[in-house]
């Protein structure tokens, strides 16, 4: 198994944190991060993000969301000029440990092999932020078998990610992710 990790500068960083996590947060927020992948060193490297503004879900809640198809197709489109991969982060503002939930499975077994497939095989990485932790998958080889992101390094700094969540699949308690 890979060790993949996310490399993000502490500017960047800062404004996603600021955008995800806002004080007095009530609803869940989005970005997504234009990455290059590499392969040797099996990390992302942020290069630039899109942060995503409520009018561009197609519904959001303080405890769900889901972008709207003009914010899909824009993101998608920004990974695929620049030839990049993308990395969705998403923030849960009211739990303590980070671990996507049942939904988010369910959004990313849909979302995943679709983006896998227009930006040509490019590694896709997906993140869930709470003001306490952080965790991560990413799908290096397809779109059916995620692996765990060991950390975000944002400068000299490294967050370990809480693991929950690729445990949670390995362990079966939720439905393995797949192509449909």
């Amino acid at each position: 198994m890979r060790t993949v990790h996310l490399r993000i500068d502490e500017a960047r960083y800062r404004r996603l944190n600021d955008h995800l996590l806002p004080k007095r947060a009530c609803m869940e927020q989005a970005a997504f991060l234009l990455c290059s992948y590499a392969e040797d060193e099996a990390i992302f490297t942020c290069l630039d993000t899109i942060l995503i503004r409520h009018e561009q879900f197609a519904i959001h809640s303080a405890f769900h969301l889901e972008l709207d198809d003009s914010a899909r197709a824009q993101v998608i489109k920004a990974a695929h000029d620049r030839q990049c991969s993308l990395v969705e982060i998403h923030s849960h503002p009211f739990s303590g440990i980070a671990q996507f939930s049942g939904s988010d499975f369910s959004g990313l077994a849909d979302f995943v092999p679709h983006v896998w497939w227009r930006l040509r095989h490019r590694p896709y990485g997906a993140f869930v932020v709470t003001p306490a932790s952080i965790d991560g998958l990413a799908w290096i080889d397809g779109p059916e078998a995620p692996e765990r992101v060991l950390a975000v390094k944002i400068g000299a700094q490294v967050l370990a990610t809480t693991g929950l969540s690729f445990r949670s699949l390995k362990e079966g308690y939720h439905e393995p992710l797949r192509s449909q």
